[in-house]
């Protein structure tokens, strides 16, 4: 992942360890559906639509335990919550 400032952030799908979806009042007009993937150490934010989300969300979406009940409660959200969707046992 390359931030805005340019500084790039990596990686590889073994090293996750939790997936949450945070939601924010900030929409319509400002993204408010974030991805947050804590990874060694790393936590990787990202909007919904982001280029190469459906790829990644592709992946976390299939890894064994993946909450649908709490990614489809956060699709629904418009308040600020966090929703954790994935931890690594």
């Amino acid at each position: 992942m390359t931030e805005p400032n340019g500084n790039k952030i990596e990686c590889t799908i073994g090293e996750i360890e939790k997936v949450l979806i945070v939601t924010t009042e900030d929409g319509p007009f400002y993204p408010d559906v974030w991805w947050t993937i804590v990874a060694n150490e790393k936590t990787l934010i990202f909007p919904q639509g982001a280029k190469g989300e459906n790829k990644l969300s592709d992946k976390i979406m299939n890894f064994p335990g993946f909450n649908f009940e709490k990614f489809m409660e956060s699709m629904k959200c418009v308040e600020d919550m966090e929703f954790v969707c994935w931890t690594k046992e």
